[in-house]
């Protein structure tokens, strides 16, 4: 029986290890995703802050021909909106994913503890 009981320890040694070695790998592939959404966000932005004036591939090429040539010292830097994020927003462990989540998850929240007090939208 102590044989028995002897594997039983090492057995439940073994599976701790793996334990920490999985949670240990786990934490170096979350901090790498951290750091490739930041770089990616960084990217998305420069683009998209250096294609505004003549067209990009998302808002569009249409003011391109019209444009005039201008001095990029001369220029503000346009300002970028989260809605034209389309590779930052596409990951569903992002930031603005997330905040986009949470967000819709209080809302549903809210309503079902409105719908529970009996609260009724006015009607005009």
């Amino acid at each position: 029986m102590s044989d028995t009981n002897g594997e039983q320890k090492e057995k439940s040694q073994v599976q701790k290890d793996n334990a920490t070695v999985i949670a240990e790998a786990l934490k170096v592939l979350q901090e790498d995703i951290i750091t490739l959404e930041s770089h990616i966000h960084n990217v998305e932005t420069q683009y998209l802050e250096d294609t505004s004036i003549h067209g990009n591939i998302i808002k569009g090429w249409d003011g391109y021909l019209d444009s005039k040539i201008t001095k990029p010292s001369t220029l503000r830097r346009p300002k970028v909106f989260e809605k034209d994020r389309v590779f930052s927003a596409s990951s569903s462990t992002s930031q603005l994913t997330m905040n986009k989540n949470l967000f819709q998850t209080e809302n549903k929240t809210i309503a079902k503890h409105i719908r529970g007090k009996g609260y009724k939208k006015k009607s005009r």
